[in-house]
């Protein structure tokens, strides 16, 4: 009898560790991937920092794939390049464990106010996106999980190919979703 306690012990320790494992390996492929395009972790950031600091630099590297010149964003790309913020931070968060809601508006906040718009205006394009957002999150709007399926896969692999397509995608956006 005791002999069934001490298997279902050490079950539950291997599973433990196999998850423990699994969620390493998320991790540090996130940050592999990062780090091909030079974003990695500073020294005191947490988790929501970095996710934040990523998703900015990462949109504004695809924004640049896409042929959008550095500070000649039009209102459609802040919008598009919003939306792909939350998306590629509600992966970095979810991997990392850090929290959505600070990181993707952390990361919203610094993309905008980078591309030239003063911190009023930014705000209120926050709200704007935020409720985009959370509409077509809720509504799993095809695009939406297009540009997450899509993120995922430069993730496992970030190369040219993977990047191109996160271009399309924002190309796509800037045609089809962008704000009216």
């Amino acid at each position: 009898m005791f002999g069934l306690f001490a298997r279902r012990k050490r079950e539950k320790f291997l599973l433990s560790m196999a998850t423990a494992r699994a969620e390493g390996e998320g991790r540090a492929q996130i940050k592999r991937a990062l780090a091909t395009l030079g974003i990695k972790y500073r020294e005191g950031e947490s988790d929501t920092e970095y996710s934040a600091r990523a998703a900015d630099h990462m949109v504004r590297t695809i924004m640049l794939r896409a042929g959008v010149r550095e500070g000649m964003s039009s209102s459609d790309d802040l919008y598009i390049g919003g939306l792909f913020i939350f998306a590629i931070a509600n992966h970095l968060t979810y991997v990392l464990e850090a929290e959505f809601e600070q990181a993707a508006s952390l990361g919203l906040l610094m993309f905008l106010t980078t591309e030239g718009m003063d911190t009023a205006s930014a705000a209120s394009s926050n709200e704007t996106i935020v409720d985009a957002y959370n509409e077509m999150a809720e509504k799993k709007h095809k695009y939406l999980e297009a540009v997450a399926r899509q993120f995922v896969k430069w993730t496992k692999a970030p190369d040219g190919e993977h990047m191109a397509k996160l271009a399309q995608l924002f190309n796509i956006g800037r045609q089809n979703i962008a704000e009216s």
